[in-house]
């Protein structure tokens, strides 16, 4: 059951629609859900990081609404539990960027020596300027902010045609 539920998760962060659709509409089988349901605290640590990832990440706006939807099923079976894995979501994501500034102030350190070394300037006068991403993901830990309220409306809103990406992507914003 757990290889299937990390497979789920997979399937729901992938970039193609027709394959995270497909997944989320395990949330429409009676058998699937019956499994949710008796075993919550095991799937939703799986499934959490994946759907909320994507409530942001995702371009469909009809993944959007199924995501919404199952995030809003899984509050509605276990508020507490949802909590739990929203706040272990926000503290994963930082140790993550600690972790990635750790990283670039290791390599600041390390091109520091690198210039003190006498045959610094010949070296790096043939090679080109290395590229270091910096952390700017616009996932800032928001998990925690995530109330059963704004996911139920925010779910509404998503289903209804008339909403566009923008104003998806700005109601997600108004929760930072």
């Amino acid at each position: 059951m757990v290889s299937l539920f990390k497979q789920l998760a997979r399937c729901v962060s992938s970039s193609h629609f027709q394959v995270a659709e497909r997944a989320l509409y395990y949330w429409n089988n009676e058998y699937i859900m019956s499994l949710i349901t008796e075993n919550a605290a095991v799937i939703l640590p799986i499934m959490f990081p994946a759907l909320y990832r994507n409530t942001k990440a995702h371009w469909n706006k009809t993944i959007h609404g199924l995501i919404y939807n199952a995030l809003k099923l899984f509050m509605e079976m276990n508020h507490k539990l949802f909590d739990e894995c929203s706040q272990k979501y926000k503290i994963e994501k930082q140790k993550e960027k600690e972790k990635l500034r750790d990283r670039d102030s290791a390599w600041m350190k390390i091109e520091s020596k690198a210039r003190q070394n006498p045959n610094y300037k010949n070296f790096a006068s043939n090679q080109p300027e290395l590229y270091r991403p910096n952390d700017n993901d616009d996932d800032d830990g928001v998990a925690t902010n995530i109330t059963a309220k704004e996911i139920e409306q925010e779910a509404k809103e998503v289903r209804t045609s008339e909403v566009s990406i923008f104003e998806l992507i700005k109601l997600i914003d108004m929760r930072k």
